[in-house]
């Protein structure tokens, strides 16, 4: 009976592996910005990363979890990479023959911390943008724009999440007030339509640099 009892406790064990709670102190980021580097980090789900009130978050999941998971941290509590993101807005007026012009009204320069969001108005746009670099050496943009300060007008707001690399300018995304659905879609999506007649837009042309310490 003993014997049968143990066999059930070990292979009890093996299918449930023991849990583990563990305290991980941070030295220079934050909670909030370890959570959004962690994002590309896929090889730690399943685990529980919970911020306390103090600069440590607590790490719950499988003794290999957490132990993978502090490996993981460690290469990230560093001190903060800082980009700097060119942000060009790009007025384009597109005649009924398709023709299109284009010149550029704004080209605000963000200067960022790895991880940490920020917000930028300038005239009639808003800007939530948040760089989080990836181990290949590309950032990861989240970016949001809205326009007139409208953001339940599908036209004059769009987000986006797009992994880019260093130095490359990029097409993020457009914003238009025209009327019909399927160019609104197309313009958010970066494209100048010119088979669906005239419209005005303004398109998000980002680069990003990395800033040397």
């Amino acid at each position: 009976m003993k014997c049968a009892l143990l066999c059930l406790a070990v292979a009890a064990m093996a299918v449930f592996p023991a849990r583990a709670d563990e305290a991980y102190r941070l030295r220079y980021i934050d909670a909030a910005g370890l959570q959004n580097r962690l994002k590309s980090h896929h090889e730690l789900d399943g685990v529980v990363v919970s911020p306390t009130s103090n600069p440590e978050v607590i790490l719950r999941g499988t003794e290999d979890q957490v132990a993978r998971a502090k490996t993981a941290i460690a290469a990230l509590d560093v001190p903060c990479a800082q980009y700097a993101i060119k942000v060009e807005v790009i007025h384009c007026v597109v005649d009924a023959d398709g023709k299109a012009a284009e010149r550029t009204i704004l080209a605000p320069l963000l200067s960022l911390l790895d991880g940490v969001p920020a917000k930028m108005a300038t005239g009639d746009l808003q800007m939530d943008v948040t760089p989080i670099s990836n181990e290949d050496g590309t950032v990861t943009l989240d970016a949001e724009f809205r326009q007139q300060d409208s953001p339940d007008d599908i036209g004059r707001w769009a987000a986006t999440s797009r992994r880019m690399a260093l130095g490359k300018k990029e097409r993020l995304l457009g914003l238009t007030d025209s009327p019909e659905k399927a160019l609104r879609k197309a313009v958010r999506n970066g494209e100048i339509v010119r088979d669906r007649g005239a419209y005005v837009a303004d398109y998000f042309d980002v680069t990003i640099t990395k800033v040397d310490s």
